[in-house]
């Protein structure tokens, strides 16, 4: 999913202070892994800051390969921002257009995860439900996967995943606002 950098550095700001990720979660509307993803990114960049004040090279080296173990996708991602802030804002649009692609792919996937919770449940009602989704999932995802070469198609789930993160945000905000009013 694609947030904005004012939420996600919000979100930063707050882990940093010793929110709990659940409780970010349910405020923010944002997944439970996407929230530990940024908190990876933290401590990343923690550690990056206190690689650069020892000035220690042979540290920096163990640290960043101990970072790349634990933490290897995040790590990665890492990377592919600074990648990106280097390159010129036309590159940069290009790139976009083809990580939309991957955008999508994610969002779904993150879907199917919420999906895979409702399966494990006890309830049979639910459980029933989490399988048919399942199934459902299963079928866009490979549908857009079969479909990742047609730009205009990505384009489009990617314009609609956009309005769905917006429209999720807007709803936790309101019931985050009724909330506090009631209290």
């Amino acid at each position: 999913m694609a947030y904005s950098e004012e939420i996600k550095n919000e979100v930063k700001k707050r882990l940093q202070k010793g929110e709990k990720v659940k409780a970010l979660s349910d405020e923010f509307g944002i997944s439970i892994p996407t929230i530990y993803k940024w908190r990876n990114e933290l401590k990343t960049e923690n550690i990056k800051e206190e690689q650069v004040k020892d000035e220690d090279v042979v540290n920096i080296e163990m640290n960043e390969e101990e970072v790349l173990k634990h933490n290897a996708k995040e790590f990665r991602e890492e990377l592919k921002v600074q990648q990106l802030e280097q390159e010129s804002s036309e590159k940069l649009e290009k790139r976009d257009k083809k990580n939309h692609y991957k955008i999508v792919i994610d969002y779904l996937k993150e879907k199917r995860h919420d999906i895979y919770a409702k399966m494990q449940s006890t309830d049979y009602v639910i459980q029933k439900e989490g399988i048919s989704q399942w199934d459902k999932m299963e079928r866009k995802i490979e549908k857009v996967e079969q479909n990742k070469d047609n730009a205009e198609i990505i384009e489009q789930l990617y314009d609609k995943i956009v309005n769905l993160q917006k429209a999720e945000m807007e709803y936790y905000n309101r019931k985050k606002i009724n909330g506090e009013q009631s209290r």
